[in-house]
């Protein structure tokens, strides 16, 4: 992660200013969320997503981020050679919205576990994100503060509801039982309530 926020991201500025209708900014990514949560009338998305981008954060200059990265998308050779993959949810933004995705899902594991496990998977979940918290800053210098990145971990949680929204909406639930938007869903939904003060549902 911190080799992806060194990269210079001019090259892919203006290769995205050559296409329509793609998110190429958060802002610009919350109000896509804003205008399709609103015209299928989850208003508490939509509300939700309006406060975000009423409420913004000053975090620094843009870097390219990857916007999903967690162990499944990356693939290590046998060199020690990592390749990133899936980039569908790449954008410009400040470096604490990857800082932000990766520290929620490590402090929420998206796994389904017996009730009893459940403070010891947290209690791990939140280690894990504490770890690669301090393990970030040792190899980039970068500190997130903590209204930053609880505001940036707002951001994940409206984009994955949203998502997960989508299938509803579409009838596309099949097959999608264990993926980490619905099992992470209600923790998601609480998260953002606490930072926007707008009551939201998983589903």
């Amino acid at each position: 992660m911190a080799r992806l926020h060194g990269v210079d991201p001019q090259p892919l500025q203006r290769a995205l200013g050559e296409v329509d209708g793609v998110a190429r900014t958060v802002p610009e990514m919350l109000r896509h969320i804003e205008a399709w949560t609103t015209s299928t009338d989850r208003n508490d998305l939509a509300n939700a997503t309006r406060w975000l981008l009423n409420h913004p954060i000053e975090a620094g200059e843009d870097v390219i981020c990857h916007g999903d990265l967690h162990p499944f998308n990356m693939v290590i050779d046998e060199r020690g050679g990592v390749t990133v993959l899936d980039w569908s949810a790449a954008v410009l933004a400040p470096r604490a919205l990857d800082v932000a995705f990766t520290s929620l899902l490590l402090s929420n594991p998206p796994l389904e576990v017996p009730g009893r496990a459940r403070p010891v998977l947290a209690g791990a979940g939140r280690a894990l994100a504490h770890r690669f918290l301090a393990r970030y800053r040792h190899h980039t210098g970068y500190a997130v503060d903590s209204s930053t990145l609880a505001w940036y971990q707002a951001v994940v949680c409206v984009r994955a509801l949203a998502e997960a929204a989508s299938w509803v909406h579409d009838d596309a639930l099949g097959g999608r039982a264990g993926h980490p938007w619905l099992l992470s869903g209600t923790g998601f939904a609480k998260h953002l309530a606490a930072v926007t003060g707008v009551r939201v549902r998983a589903l």
